[in-house]
């Protein structure tokens, strides 16, 4: 297990997350030219990967595009007379 601290650039809040990896796994991973993350951590869950790559926390994530899903399903246009392409 290693420990990642990250900061959420939604939030600004600094945030920790242990993560089974190998120190060799890290080692690649901030290599430039290494493989994709999903190659490198398989084991790892997305959110997990997402937190490796850009500090974002589930909640954030959750709560930045829980509006974007709701208006893609219609539910939260302010403006009826808006056309959607």
């Amino acid at each position: 297990m290693i420990t990642i601290t990250k900061i959420d650039p939604f939030t600004g809040k600094e945030n920790t997350m242990k993560l089974d990896i190998t120190e060799e796994q890290l080692a690649e991973y901030e290599s430039p030219g290494s493989r994709m993350i999903q190659q490198i951590f398989p084991n790892l869950a997305a959110y997990q990967r997402e937190f490796m790559m850009t500090g974002i926390m589930p909640d954030s994530w959750n709560e930045l595009f829980s509006g974007s899903e709701q208006a893609r399903n219609g539910e939260d246009h302010e403006d009826s007379d808006e056309t959607t392409l």
